[in-house]
């Protein structure tokens, strides 16, 4: 019997490792999700706020849609205007090592009446 001992003690922290393996793992899905909804959520409000300046026609639209990407912590890729449509695509940063950036696309403008 002296040739296991210690043998518990080795499954013990094993099993605490791989704990901590996992716990990590959902911590980083959970960051992930938390931040692709934040990238959507700016893009949108970017897209929005892109499409009211076009349609008070009171300063260039993606000028306003850039300066609302960045105030919510993203960086506009792309703005363009398509019509009375303002549509843009946000990056923004995740801090999750396997996934550094998350990329979203929003489209703003009005809607045709029936």
């Amino acid at each position: 019997m002296r040739d296991d001992e210690g043998s518990a003690t080795m499954a013990g922290a094993g099993l605490v490792a791989a704990a901590a393996l996992l716990l990590s793992a959902l911590a980083m899905g959970g960051a992930l999700v938390v931040r692709q909804a934040q990238a959507q959520s700016a893009a949108d409000l970017a897209a929005l706020a892109g499409a009211q300046a076009l349609w008070e026609s009171s300063s260039a639209p993606c000028a306003v849609a850039v300066t609302v990407g960045e105030a919510n912590g993203t960086n506009v890729d792309s703005c363009e205007v398509d019509g009375d449509d303002v549509q843009v695509l946000v990056r923004m940063d995740t801090g999750v090592p396997m996934v550094p950036t998350v990329a979203k696309h929003a489209r703003a403008g009005p809607r045709e009446c029936a």
